[in-house]
């Protein structure tokens, strides 16, 4: 915290933190009070547009801002100097040749070489670059000024090179007095072969790929004397060419005579944008590297101190060197105070007195602030309105607490906060004590905030519980705390009085219990399933829970849930949820036990050290909807009407007068009371009743279809449950079978006696179906032939096939000779659309699902070959194939028949007769 702050604070008011906290607490009401008048439910701050604090330009005057301003933004200040501006401080890499052209060897014709045979070197005489070995004090030498003149926030890096590069750290280092002297010592030099600059600079990029600064403020000073050549071959030592417009602004520096050699340094120099300079004499690297290549990176500030008061507010803050920042390309600084400056209403006396050169000239400026209802207000006023600080408690689980109404629990390893005030706060305190009615001690703690917690404008901190205590130890930096109890954290704004904040939530070690059911999830009748949702959440699971049912007859029955049986739920996005629980039962309560009325229906939980359980009792609702566990059709006999017998999973109440209680399926399709209306309910017992179904209609239950209670309200269970969905469960009970009724073939004339034989057919069909008048049924599939002429006057072309039947079926013919050769093949579907236009035998009781239905087909007396046939005796074998109808339930079937009968054409009718008689 800075010292004008602790000014601020303790000369103003000197008990606050300590003896004064409990009064804060209790007024924490009207501090929130006195934030809503400051005017509008807002804290507002104002920036004067001011040409500079200068004494002949504001002596004396007045500056009018409006009521609402609370005080003068942090930096709503200017002064002005004429000499050097403060800047940024750069990120820099410091990348130096080590190759053996630097270091001499002997001395040729006055120059000093690096190799014993000049004549016999490509490298124009081999002049060495530093014979001196003078550039790497230089490079420490610039570290130290750097230092100086660069001020905080500088990051260095080292890379030597030869033949490859070594980066001397992995990222950039702060350049502090702490690191300045392990820095310096990573400038070593050596003599290696080969020149890579490729591998230099990558090594360079690598280290700057740490900064956070932007690239106009990173620079690679590059120390060399000689022209890359390594690597060779494909790669070659141009390389670096491909990446040199993603370095930063290189400043190159060639040492030694060798003037053949820097046409490298100086492209890569101009590339990108930094200076080239070749020295032949190193002894003057260390003093351009100081002093002239220096301007270019840092500039100085000359405002070092600025002391600003408010003399009607008692409020003091000063301003060192480093927070005057420097406006671009202007001799103004704004001055970064450590707060907002507080104006009282009325007239606020302000002095700003402005030191240069460290104890130099001084200028003190007087003037006054008014905080006004009316203008007119200062020219170019810029005012800015932020709402009251936001403070939030949160739990280990990151919940917002005292906006969710949760509590802290005995999880909670610590009172957790988050601070926003959209204000630029230096250094202030946060409040944290206990109240409540558990104990008279109340614990007191103190939590300082800095620069070290914050995150934008938003602060946050922690400070650790001590549960099950209540004794109190006031200043020990753990909250002592206890059941029942709250825990209340107050913020101050340290430079306005009226930013303040509070929050209140309360302790619970066991979670609040919300509400428990027992679930049929498999919709069996059976409970297998029991959910539990508590107000907060579980650390852990439960190790055991135990639950109890008690029915309407007195009947108990209980189980025990432990271990993977207890799980956590999920909430609506598929995440775990824990504040719920579902325990799933390895052995379900039985049919008949999902009535709980009875209180005794209940659970329990048991006490452990690692969840916040409560040990006791809770209860335990109903939530089970009533479901068919068994039904069975029979036919009533005096009607032969269908008749369901019901029995429920537990007692159930049947709305007086019913309207629809059951729907039933078959296959995928249900049948409302529309399809099969229900003529009366007969009561057997609580849990079993008797449906009769109408007569005579057209569909029918039979076993094999499903039945479920409908959902439309009108079944409930004696907790007044209802079902909300369909569940069907299959009925037992016969279902009708499908089968030829009756299948004989008859002479020409439809007769079994009467040998009358038939005319020849002109057409080359063999079978032809026919309808109730004796006409070809219409179409040409599955059998048909519409277009055929199957009679000659009132006799038919052959012998005629009759198939009574009651639903439709598909038929395969095969006739045989007598001596058992195939004669013909045949095959065809009596069709639904069929029945309408052939024979009808009514049943009995009405029933139209008894309906017979007969078929015929006539035999033209064709071949396969279409060649017709002899006088003869003659066996027709035929398959009935019946599918499974819908209408009726009826299973699929099939069935073969077999007869004998006699073909008659009408060419030996005379002779037949003659035979005959």
């Amino acid at each position: 915290m800075s010292r004008s702050v602790f000014h601020r604070l303790w000369h103003s008011d000197p008990h606050f933190f300590r003896l004064g906290i409990a009064s804060l607490l209790v007024l924490c009401g009207a501090l929130g009070a006195a934030a809503q008048t400051g005017e509008k439910g807002r804290i507002c701050e104002v920036k004067p547009i001011m040409e500079c604090l200068d004494k002949a330009l504001l002596e004396d005057s007045t500056l009018r801002v409006p009521l609402d301003a609370a005080a003068i933004q942090k930096d709503g200040f200017l002064i002005c100097d004429s000499s050097f501006n403060y800047t940024t401080a750069p990120d820099i890499v410091l990348v130096m040749d080590n190759t053996a052209s630097m270091d001499s060897v002997q001395v040729v014709d006055g120059l000093p070489r690096w190799c014993q045979a000049p004549d016999q070197e490509e490298d124009f005489g081999c002049i060495s670059g530093d014979p001196g070995k003078l550039r790497g004090p230089a490079l420490r030498t610039f570290l130290d000024s750097a230092l100086v003149k660069g001020g905080k926030g500088i990051n260095v890096g080292v890379v030597t090179f030869a033949r490859s590069a070594e980066a001397k750290s992995e990222s950039l280092l702060p350049l502090t007095a702490a690191t300045l002297e392990s820095i310096k010592s990573s400038v070593e030099m050596v003599s290696l072969p080969s020149t890579n600059y490729t591998d230099a600079f990558n090594k360079a990029r690598d280290l700057l790929a740490t900064s956070r600064k932007p690239k106009s403020e990173q620079f690679i000073i590059f120390v060399s004397d000689g022209r890359p050549n390594f690597p060779d071959g494909d790669v070659g030592p141009y390389a670096y060419k491909s990446f040199w417009d993603s370095l930063p602004v290189v400043h190159s520096i060639f040492l030694g005579d060798n003037i053949n050699n820097y046409k490298d340094m100086q492209e890569l120099a101009q590339r990108t944008g930094g200076t080239f300079l070749p020295i032949k004499d190193v002894n003057v690297l260390a003093k351009y590297l100081t002093d002239d290549l220096a301007k270019k990176l840092f500039r100085r500030a000359s405002p070092t101190l600025t002391t600003v008061r408010n003399l009607s507010d008692s409020v003091i803050f000063q301003i060192p060197f480093a927070d005057h920042i420097p406006n671009a390309d202007s001799t103004a600084y704004t001055l970064k105070m450590p707060g907002p400056l507080e104006l009282v209403k009325g007239d606020n006396q302000i002095v700003i007195k402005t030191e240069y050169g460290y104890g130099g000239s001084t200028q003190d400026v007087h003037f006054k602030i008014r905080r006004s209802a009316t203008g007119p207000f200062s020219a170019g006023l810029d005012e800015k309105c932020r709402g009251l600080p936001n403070l939030v408690l949160y739990n280990s689980q990151n919940q917002a607490l005292n906006y969710l109404g949760l509590p802290f629990t005995i999880a909670d390893s610590a009172v957790r906060y988050s601070l926003t005030t959209a204000a630029e706060l230096d250094s202030f305190y946060v409040v944290i004590k206990t109240t409540g009615t558990v104990t008279a001690q109340e614990d007191l703690e103190t939590v300082l905030n800095s620069a070290a917690n914050r995150k934008d404008s938003t602060w946050s901190g922690t400070e650790n519980f001590q549960h099950l205590t209540i004794q109190k130890n006031q200043g020990d930096n753990r909250v002592q705390i206890e059941h029942r109890e709250y825990v209340v954290v107050t913020y101050r704004n340290p430079f306005i009085r009226e930013d303040s904040a509070s929050a209140k939530v309360r302790m619970k070690y066991g979670p609040e219990f919300d509400k428990a059911a027992y679930r049929d999830l498999s919709a069996d009748g059976r409970i297998e399933t029991v959910t539990l949702k508590y107000f907060e959440n579980l650390v852990t699971l439960p190790l055991k829970l135990q639950f109890k049912i008690t029915d309407e007859k007195g009947e108990k029955a209980e189980r025990t849930a432990v271990g993977g049986e207890i799980r956590f739920g999920v909430d609506g996005a598929g995440a775990e949820d824990r504040s719920s629980l579902v325990v799933t039962l390895a052995k379900p309560f039985p049919f008949g036990m999902t009535s709980v009325a009875n209180p005794d229906s209940s659970g329990h939980t048991f006490r452990q050290l690692d969840i916040p359980m409560i040990d006791g009792s809770f209860r335990v609702d109903d939530s089970v909807p009533p479901v068919i566990v068994r039904a069975d059709v029979t036919a009533d006999k005096s009607d032969g009407h269908a008749k369901v017998t019901v029995t429920y999973s537990e007692q159930v109440k049947l709305a007086e007068p019913f309207h629809e209680p059951l729907i039933f399926k078959r296959d995928t399709a249900t049948f409302t009371a529309k399809d099969m209306p229900l003529n009366r309910i007969e009561k057997v017992s609580d849990r079993v009743y008797t449906f009769h179904l109408q007569a005579g209609t057209a569909f029918s239950p039979v076993g094999g279809d499903s039945v479920s209670i409908n959902d439309n309200g009108e079944t409930r269970d004696l907790n007044g449950t209802l079902p909300k969905s369909l569940v069907f469960t299959p009925m037992g009970g016969p279902s009708p079978k499908q089968s030829i009724t009756d299948f004989y073939v008859t002479f020409a004339n439809g007769s079994k006696s009467d040998a009358t034989g038939g005319a020849t057919s002109p057409d080359k069909a063999a079978f032809i179906p026919v309808d109730s008048k004796g006409y070809a049924l219409p179409g040409d599939a599955n059998g048909k032939c519409g277009n055929c002429t199957p009679l000659q006057g009132n006799v038919f072309t052959g012998s005629v096939i009759h198939v009574v039947t009651k639903q439709p079926v598909n038929y395969d013919f095969t006739i045989y000779t007598n001596l058992g050769q195939v004669v013909t093949r045949g095959s065809g579907r009596v069709e639904e659309s069929d029945l309408s236009l052939l024979d009808k035998k009514e049943n009995a009781t009405g029933d139209p699902n008894q309906t017979e239905y007969v078929q015929r087909i006539i035999w033209t007396g064709q071949t396969e070959k279409g060649q017709p046939v002899g006088t003869g005796a003659y066996v027709l074998k035929a398959v009935f194939k019946y599918e499974r109808h819908f209408k009726t339930g009826a299973k699929p079937s099939t069935s073969t028949k077999i007869t004998k009968f006699g073909f008659l054409r009408t060419c030996c009718e005379a002779f037949n007769r003659k035979w005959y008689y």
